[in-house]
């Protein structure tokens, strides 16, 4: 972790800094204060006679209310994420390993391409044709199917299966299920997140898409043909069925699902537990079984 100035994060943050500057080399909870740590609060009004202030190191807060001239806080808009920028300012360098990593307990095929500083976990499996991107981490037994895609700046943690056939069969009374043959694969962009225990399976014609900077929490389940837009926030315990459009900048609350061809817009709230049945416009809130909109639909 780098260790630097107070003022050098405020400059990070386009702020002005308020009170003595001080070495900063850590982070910790507000409840909690240390002297060389940053810490945020993301209430209205951080009331100093509330607080250890004597402890903080640097504060991050919307407001400040009866500070002594030993505090040393910044003002933003949003603590929140100030605090999170500053972690990558800070840790950066400890994120993301110099040099590529696979470990000799993976199974690579020898068509695939990995790119340059990635982090290929034990027991990881990566198929004919796959391609992974630049500075990329695969947890312990991530399996990438063939002719999948991975962007750069992935993070897959463990068990997670990107790109093996979808379950798709044709059914007749009295006759054998036939199997529908798989030809498309997965296609994921850069800076996207993807939890442990999830499965993204393969597309049956096309490809299932998964845009840049989406985050995936843990065992989520994304069926055939999916897209999914940039910036989109998916929740643990989610099930989006095939063919389903998920535009940019929803969040997806937990244990959501999505019927098979389904659709929201972009700018969609879906709350927690809903149960998409339809499809929706951009813009809304979407809560219940089936979900119903609490706006009026675009």
């Amino acid at each position: 972790m780098k260790v630097v100035m107070a003022s050098d994060c405020a400059k990070r943050l386009g702020c002005e800094l308020k009170g003595p500057d001080k070495r900063i080399d850590s982070f910790s909870d507000v409840q909690d204060p240390r002297r060389t740590a940053v810490c945020f609060y993301s209430g209205a009004d951080f009331d100093c006679n509330r607080f250890n202030v004597g402890k903080i190191g640097l504060l991050l807060a919307r407001r400040v209310m009866n500070f002594p001239s030993s505090l040393t806080y910044v003002i933003v808009e949003d603590p929140r994420r100030a605090f999170v920028e500053l972690q990558h300012f800070l840790l950066g360098d400890h994120l993301h390993a110099a040099e590529s990593r696979i470990s000799r307990f993976a199974d690579v095929a020898a068509t695939a391409r990995i790119g340059m500083h990635c982090d290929i976990g034990s027991h990881c499996v990566i198929g004919d044709n796959a391609v992974v991107g630049d500075n990329t981490r695969l947890s312990a037994g991530v399996v990438i199917g063939p002719n999948v895609v991975v962007g750069s700046n992935v993070t897959i943690k463990a068990n997670s299966v990107i790109g093996l056939k979808g379950f798709g069969y044709v059914s007749e009374r009295g006759s054998t299920n036939l199997e529908f043959i798989h030809l498309g694969s997965v296609k994921i962009g850069n800076d996207v997140e993807i939890g442990a225990l999830n499965t993204i399976s393969a597309g049956s014609i096309g490809d299932t898409e998964i845009g840049d900077d989406v985050k995936i929490d843990d065992q989520v389940h994304i069926a055939h043909n999916v897209k999914i837009g940039t910036r989109t926030l998916i929740c643990a315990a989610t099930e989006i069925s095939g063919s389903v459009r998920i535009g940019s900048d929803c969040f997806v609350g937990p244990r959501v699902s999505f019927a098979s061809s389904t659709a929201i817009g972009d700018d969609v709230f879906v709350g927690v537990g809903s149960v998409v049945t339809k499809k929706f416009g951009s813009h809304i809130r979407l809560v219940g079984f089936p979900a119903r909109s609490l706006k009026k639909e675009d």
